[in-house]
């Protein structure tokens, strides 16, 4: 199978945005759905596509700059890291 590059239209994501050291990426991918899912679920909605994740620039051998979460068909109320809404 050959890698493709295509453009989609904007989307409104809920996810977590971090910056992770390498070695620390799958307890992150699982912790950002999770929580995103939880966060979809607090706001009543529901994913309009798959699991995503957004990488700010490209990767070095130390971090990447991340968001992970699920694409919404509708605006979300966004949460800061401290739990409050706004």
């Amino acid at each position: 199978m050959e890698a493709q590059q295509i453009e989609l239209e904007p989307r409104i994501m809920v996810g977590m945005h971090e910056v992770i050291p390498m070695d620390h990426m799958t307890e992150y991918f699982d912790r950002a759905f999770s929580t995103a899912a939880a966060e979809l679920s607090r706001q009543g909605l529901f994913p309009a596509g798959p699991q995503v994740a957004l990488y700010h620039g490209a990767p070095t051998a130390a971090a990447a700059d991340i968001t992970a979460g699920f694409p919404v068909d509708r605006t979300a109320s966004p949460t800061r890291p401290s739990g409050r809404r706004g």
